[in-house]
């Protein structure tokens, strides 16, 4: 019986330690699937990929740095201000001197192409 409980009190531990780690933002997805998704359908196909590149999730490209950075690096759940930092982040100018916002609008990701 000691060892039952031992055993559900570490699984309870393990539960919530790795619930504790996740950090979907699926918020973010949604609010760029909302804003451009009807114009362009390459964002809705790659969702994650948005920001991301990669396998590891951890790993974010050029347009993904400058989202978070407006975003200030927080878990922002608040529509309103995801949706005011994908405004901002549209007029910031990649690399290449197009803004993410001009390259969404001709039907490709806002992510440079390497």
């Amino acid at each position: 019986m000691k060892n039952l409980t031992l055993a559900l009190i570490a699984g309870m531990i393990c539960v919530l330690a790795c619930n504790i780690n996740l950090q979907a933002r699926p918020n973010y997805s949604k609010e760029v699937a909302a804003m451009y998704g009807e114009k362009n359908a390459k964002i809705k196909e790659a969702k994650c990929m948005v920001c991301h590149e990669g396998d590891d999730k951890k790993v974010k490209n050029d347009f993904g740095k400058a989202y978070g950075k407006i975003l200030d690096g927080k878990k922002v759940t608040d529509a309103a201000k995801i949706k005011e930092a994908l405004e901002k982040v549209a007029k910031e100018k990649r690399a290449d001197g197009k803004t993410y916002g001009e390259v969404i609008e001709h039907g490709e990701l806002p992510n440079q192409a390497k």
